[in-house]
């Protein structure tokens, strides 16, 4: 079995705990650094399950155009890193390949987080809803900002009646 090890940088700072239970379910992407399907991809979707194994099933859809595309859905299953209090993952859509995944911030109430990889070329915001308030988003960005990370590369993702 060909699998590539996924290694953490000790330099970015995880949230102290992510209790899965509050975090499985469906998320909205509300702004992201680009990547190759970001010109086509719009009100992106996350849906998080729990196995009965600890993981999360994950389940990604894209929107192009207000329609979902059904061949633009990834399933994958993000296996919880062993002492990260549930913070990091190796993400796997496709084997033997893995993507390394840390929760860097994380509202109180699980209504939005912000998930990174720890090279710092990944960078995401989530939301429980498709729509963030302003102030709240600015607060984030000032987070993130903190943390050392590019914002002036982060893209809204645009609504799907605006599209």
């Amino acid at each position: 079995m060909l699998a590539l090890p996924v290694i953490y940088s000790d330099k970015l700072e995880t949230v102290d705990r992510v209790d899965l239970h509050r975090y499985i379910g469906k998320w909205y992407t509300i702004a992201s650094y680009p990547s190759p399907i970001a010109p086509i991809a719009h009100h992106t979707e996350v849906e998080y399950k729990l196995t009965n194994k600890g993981n999360l099933k994950v389940k990604k859809s894209f929107r192009s155009r207000g329609r979902f595309i059904q061949d633009l859905v990834l399933h994958g299953t993000a296996y919880v890193q062993e002492n990260t209090n549930n913070a990091k993952f190796k993400v796997q859509y496709l084997w033997p390949f893995f993507d390394a995944s840390c929760v860097i911030d994380l509202a109180d109430d699980y209504s939005y987080a912000v998930i990174s990889n720890p090279s710092r070329s990944a960078l995401t915001i989530l939301s429980r809803n498709p729509k963030m308030d302003s102030s709240i988003y600015s607060t984030i960005i000032d987070r993130v900002k903190n943390k050392g990370f590019n914002t002036d590369r982060l893209r809204k993702t645009p609504e799907p009646n605006k599209v």
